[in-house]
């Protein structure tokens, strides 16, 4: 794995077929990873993972490459290469490496020869030895040759890496062996002299020969002065040898030994053994008497494998047909005329034949108990759907009557087709069911059949609870399958599709209704048995995950955004297929689905019914794109304009929605610091004139009117707006640097609240000329300015203060610190009295909360709800939750410390303060439940002063260690919280984060 980009940290890891670990490279920082090791045949996965805390994706270069071992790697398991010389010649290619430290070869002659090796290795990191440890070429070149004149007998090669050469290296290379008999000092025989002795003449020189299943010849000569030759064979199954000669006009003596040279059986110009089991044997061949003269032979051998299988109905043999594949291994042909076998099939399926490995052409044939022929094939291959239960039998012929042996592979599988086959059919899994399957519920229940391309499955859940957690595990395959989950009517539909054999896996909550799960065979796939795990929790699911987006590791769920117009939360996640991307979902299962892939996404923008990204892709880098619906469930993505045309991107930010319009900063140089103020309708993209410098604090009030602020050279931040910003044909940007009156200078945190902007600014004192009383400031929708000065006196300004602030029930509150002995603490204005054209309104300090001199208590989280003012701060034992009770009482009103169930003393932290469907939500910790989502809802908790029931809305992880909620983020609800949903993502230390909804 190679290209690692700078920052990220990735582990290679190998698996085999049963997903254990077989070997890992994590080498620190972005260097490339390798995996070097010896593997037998089978599946293996190899996963690629992002590791360490760099947030988004990376692109990396990933190559596999499988070299077949076929030397052997001790000596005593040399690879013979007379069995695959041909005229004298043979060229092997293999490797050698970390895990192959040693190719060994071996070769006989009958004979003196000349050997000539050709030697190549490809990255110049291995050498080739002969048996004696001497090699042709010491030196480390990539091609070598050489010639050695060796004696008859065994003879052997050994290819090991260059010590300290790459020895880690896997090393490709290729080998060729000439074999030429050497005439010696005589030169060549005369033309009547004794004919050339091709084959061994003892054990240790045995000719190397292959004894198949089919029929192989060898010749050569004996008699005379080479009294006896010798054959070596080796046999990896047991069969029936034939041996036999032809061409010969003299007996011929057959003796063979098994591989201790023990003698076995003889025989004349012929021998047959049944049941020769496998190993290594030895054929010595002699004239048939002493002193015969030569005569030329040809040797012919024949290992048929065992005849196991009946050869007519009544010796069928029983075999087992059923949901697995299996295979039965046999040969047919010659006196063999025909296999029989005989099968029960215990339930209804669809029978699959098929047969391979045959070097003659054969007819499957089906029979039904009754001997009637059902169905017959020449094409190797027999199909009979809705095969009943019952007994069968089947027979395997050579097509053509009298051909000669022939080995085969039968293959046999019994699909069950136990499930419906479409929507209109489904089995249906909850209650009443479908005899004879589970009814499904909290416990997991398995569903076991076969699924293929003609053959769909589909379950019903007919679901009757508001909230109902659905888990859907598909495993136990042997080719791929998909699953899928969705409800009925609905083109939204959730698919896993992870290839091959993996296990696809789907989790959620989805609402009452009927919904269907799909199991199927993609593209190629030839169908698989499976095993599906279905449970439904309809109890206690209150917060509920959306989806498991990334079963089998942690999506990394972000950037939750309300789109209000559809009632939907669209975020940013990853899976484990596809990678980084957005999704959106209303809430349930079947509808998380994911709608478009990013290598990155910094930030997501909702303008009406479509959503803006802020993000990169690898042919334009960072750059706007939008999201639109066009009727199908995952929409459509388009690039709004690339503004810097390459794959530089623009470094699209502030993304912020303004009626129908979005309003960014984007650079057509790629740099942040150029960046400048444009403005789309999601058709046309325009650059906003007459923006000041380094606009920033974008803030829409009365969702028409967007402010900001732009650096000045004497004034620091001063406010920017443009009016009508939402319409096709906005307001010039207009600078607001004297309002009633006063000159502003560093205004900062803007916030909107109803119609009002509210912020904090200093003033310009044209007198003195400088710059005084940093104060919190109104600017009404009717442009009247109104100051908050917490000392009473406008000479002097706020010395501390935070930028939280908030109106309840026509009084604004907000943090100040006076510069009194009371450190900083909450105040209050009546807005009633802030008619605006430069008021300054006098404020009231409530009650301090911390009692003393210059006491902090941390006030943050202002938030109004239901009447009453929430926070956060701390009396010194913790940050807790405050309550402001009857905020709009004329008399200052106190705050009450509300205690957390356990937090007595300690403080709960509570963060995220938002309202929906008239119920405040926020998060806090405990020691008990650790940090988890709690809520209150005003209308049914007592109304006594100082009286609250506060129950914990869910504890997601069981314990102290909690869920950690983040992003609490109120989807279709109005601007006073009415209505909508709470979203947010959690941890539930099993799933990794995840969206999940209350």
């Amino acid at each position: 794995m190679t290209n690692i980009p700078n920052g990220f940290n990735f582990s290679l890891e190998v698996y085999d077929s049963d997903r254990r670990l077989v070997r890992r490279s994590s080498r620190a920082g972005n260097r490339d990873e390798s995996v070097n090791l010896n593997v037998n045949r089978g599946d293996y996965f190899v996963r690629v993972r992002q590791i360490g805390s760099t947030s988004g994706s990376g692109r990396y270069s990933l190559t596999l490459q499988s070299n077949p071992d076929r030397a052997g790697n001790i000596r005593e398991g040399s690879r013979d290469l007379n069995e695959i010389l041909d005229n004298g010649t043979v060229t092997v290619r293999d490797f050698v490496s970390r895990g192959d430290r040693r190719d060994f070869y071996e070769f006989t002659l009958a004979e003196r020869s000349v050997v000539e090796l050709t030697y190549r290795s490809f990255e110049q990191n291995s050498n080739v030895f002969f048996q004696d440890g001497t090699s042709p070429d010491a030196n480390e070149t990539s091609f070598r040759t050489v010639q050695r004149t060796l004696d008859a007998g065994l003879h052997a090669l050994r290819v090991v890496p260059i010590p300290g050469n790459g020895r880690g290296v896997t090393t490709r290379y290729s080998l060729q062996v000439d074999i030429t008999p050497d005439g010696g000092d005589n030169g060549p025989p005369p033309d009547n002299g004794p004919p050339t002795d091709h084959v061994g003449n003892s054990f240790e020189s045995a000719k190397a020969i292959a004894v198949r299943s089919t029929e192989t010849t060898f010749s050569d000569n004996i008699g005379g002065e080479d009294t006896s030759d010798f054959f070596r064979f080796t046999t990896n199954n047991a069969g029936d040898l034939d041996l036999g000669v032809s061409g010969n006009n003299r007996a011929i003596q057959f003796n063979l030994f098994n591989g201790q040279r023990q003698f076995l059986r003889t025989g004349t110009d012929g021998l047959s053994i049944s049941d020769l089991q496998s190993g290594t044997y030895f054929l010595q061949l002699r004239p048939g008497a002493s002193g015969a003269p030569s005569t030329p032979y040809t040797l012919s051998t024949l290992l048929s494998p065992i005849d196991g299988v009946g050869n007519n109905f009544g010796s069928a043999t029983q075999i087992t047909v059923d949901a697995t594949q299996r295979t039965e291994a046999e040969g047919v042909g010659g006196t063999d005329p025909a296999d029989f076998y005989r099968f029960n099939a215990g339930e209804v399926g669809d029978l699959q034949l098929s047969l391979t490995g045959a070097s003659q052409p054969l007819t499957l044939t089906l029979f039904n108990a009754s001997q009637n022929q059902i169905g017959t094939s020449t094409n190797n291959s027999l199909d009979v759907s809705g095969l009943q239960t019952g007994n069968y039998f089947i027979r395997v012929a050579p097509s053509n009557p009298g051909a000669p042996f022939s080995a085969y592979n039968l293959r046999t599988l019994l699909a069950p087709d136990r499930v419906g086959d479409s929507e209109a059919d489904a089995t249906l899994v909850t209650d009443p069911g479908t005899d004879p399957f589970p009814v499904i519920g909290i416990n997991p229940q398995d569903y076991s059949d076969f699924a293929s391309g003609n053959d769909e499955d589909f379950f019903r859940l007919d679901l009757t609870e508001d909230y109902n957690f659905v888990s859907l595990s598909l495993e136990g395959l042997s080719a791929n399958l998909n699953l899928q989950f969705f409800r009925q009517g609905s083109d939204s539909r959730v698919t896993s599709n992870l290839g091959g054999t993996t296990v696809d896996a789907l989790e959620g909550s989805v609402g009452p209704g009927t919904y269907f799960v799909r199991v199927f065979a993609p593209g190629n796939s030839p169908g698989s048995s499976y095993n599906l795990s279905m449970a439904v929790d309809s109890e206690n699911v209150r917060p509920s995950i959306t989806r498991d987006v990334f079963p089998t590791g942690d999506s990394n769920a972000r950037l939750l955004t309300d789109v209000t117009n559809l009632s939907e939360a669209f975020f940013v996640a990853t899976d484990d297929v596809l990678g980084l991307g957005l999704f959106r979902s209303q809430g349930t299962l079947d509808t998380t689905i994911r709608v478009g892939s990013f290598t990155s996404i910094t930030s997501l923008e909702a303008v009406g019914s479509s959503v803006y990204i802020a993000g990169s892709r690898s042919d334009t880098g960072l750059e706007l794109y939008r999201w639109t619906s066009d009727g199908s469930p995952t929409g459509q993505i388009s690039l709004v304009e690339d503004i810097n045309p390459g794959t530089g991107g623009s470094s699209v930010r502030d993304l912020i929605a303004v009626g129908n319009n979005l309003y960014f900063r984007a650079s057509e140089e790629g740099t942040p610091q150029d960046a400048v103020l444009y403005r789309t309708n999601g058709t046309t993209v325009t650059q906003v004139a007459n923006v000041g410098e380094s606009p920033t604090n974008f803030t829409v009030v009365d969702n028409s009117t967007l402010y900001y602020t732009v650096d000045s050279t004497d004034r620091g931040d001063v406010l920017q707006r443009i009016s009508n910003a939402g319409t096709a044909n906005p307001d010039a940007p207009e600078t607001l640097g004297t309002i009633s009156g006063v000159e502003l200078a560093f205004i900062n945190n803007l916030q909107a609240i109803g119609d009002d902007l509210f912020f904090t600014s200093e003033q310009f004192n044209t007198t003195e000329q400088r710059i005084e009383n940093l104060e919190w400031r109104r600017l009404s929708s009717t442009d009247q300015l109104s100051t908050f000065d917490a000392t009473g006196d406008e000479e002097d300004g706020l010395t501390g203060f935070t930028n939280s602030i908030a109106v309840a029930d026509g009084f604004v509150y907000f943090v100040a610190d006076a510069g009194l002995a009371d450190g900083t603490e909450l105040f209050r204005a009546d807005l009633s009295t802030a008619p605006g054209g430069d008021t300054v309104v006098a404020v009231e300090q409530l009650d301090e909360i911390i009692v003393g001199n210059f006491g902090n208590p941390n006030i943050t989280n202002l938030t109004s709800y239901n009447g009453s003012l929430f926070f956060n701060a701390t009396d010194g034992s913790g940050n807790t939750l405050f309550v402001v009770e009857d905020a709009d009482a004329a008399s200052t009103p106190t705050a009450v410390k509300v205690d957390l169930p356990g937090v007595a003393g300690t403080g709960s932290n509570p963060q995220e303060f938002i309202v929906a469907n008239d119920i405040l939500y926020f998060s806090a910790t405990t020691s008990t439940t650790g940090r988890e989502v709690w809520s209150y809802d005003g209308a049914a908790s007592p109304t006594a002063t100082g009286s609250y029931t506060l129950p914990l809305n869910f504890e997601i992880v069981d314990g102290a260690d909690g869920s950690d909620p983040l992003e609490l983020t109120a989807v279709g609800a109005d601007a006073q919280g009415s209505g909508g949903r709470i979203y947010f993502t959690a941890d539930d230390g099993v799933r990794g984060r995840e969206v999940w909804v209350i």
